[in-house]
């Protein structure tokens, strides 16, 4: 998806895990990424209220879980 700004690996999986599960509610999933998600992902993570975020390395240059930025 190369014409797609917000086609995130995080955005999809939301996407496709809420089509999958019927439902815009994922509080039982639990979600594992290699870097941090950027800003746009921790937000939709939020929205979608995702139970737990696991990532592997920090994201100095944008990461939007531990930098503390303002989401919301």
């Amino acid at each position: 998806m190369h014409d797609d700004p917000t086609a995130h690996a995080e955005m999809l999986a939301i996407r496709r895990a809420c089509r999958l599960l019927s439902t815009l509610i994922l509080c039982d999933v639990d979600m594992f990424v290699t870097l941090e998600s950027c800003a746009m992902c921790a937000q939709v993570i939020s929205f979608a209220r995702v139970r737990r975020v696991y990532f592997g390395a920090y994201n100095p240059k944008g990461g939007g879980i531990e930098n503390k930025c303002l989401i919301g």
